[in-house]
């Protein structure tokens, strides 16, 4: 019946990974460039699902969470070499702007590729959705390059409910 077996019920590590099964858990990757056009918020799209064991990878640029709970959301992209302006990546939740993970905007680094990284706590629900956008203010079109299999970057990996 539910409820009827508690945690001293259970013998130590008699719940294991094995018996869980896959938990939420996606990562998306590129191995291609995609263009950014000068200080055009841009959602990126990924070409390849590294981890996603159910399905939460929904379009080239959506992760739709399938169980509420914690997750730690992780963004990355390295962007083309131009020390001009400011580079921005988040991710956002539900479409919105303003109900951002993961971001941040910095200054662009001078004679090297910007690459930024991010990472975020949210409690999210069943059913929202995840996106990375970029923007740039070089003055002209930059990629965000698809150097390693991991990058661009996109992951969220259910902590606990």
């Amino acid at each position: 019946a539910a409820g009827s077996v508690g945690t001293s019920a259970l013998a130590g590590e008699a719940v294991t990974p094995e018996k869980l099964g896959a938990l939420p858990a996606v990562i998306l990757s590129s191995s291609t460039e995609q263009g950014v056009a000068n200080e055009a918020l841009t959602t990126v799209t990924f070409d390849t699902a590294v981890y996603d064991p159910l399905g939460m990878r929904t379009s080239a640029s959506l992760i739709t969470i399938q169980r509420s709970g914690l997750y730690l959301v992780t963004d990355g992209v390295n962007w083309g070499n131009n020390a001009t302006g400011f580079r921005r990546i988040q991710v956002e939740r539900n479409g919105n702007l303003n109900d951002d993970i993961a971001g941040l905007i910095e200054p662009a680094s001078s004679g090297i590729t910007t690459a930024q990284s991010a990472t975020g706590l949210r409690r999210l629900n069943a059913g929202d959705t995840l996106q990375l956008v970029v923007e740039q203010s070089s003055g002209s079109t930059l990629a965000v390059h698809g150097i390693s299999p991991d990058d661009p970057l996109l992951e969220a990996v259910w902590l606990g409910p």
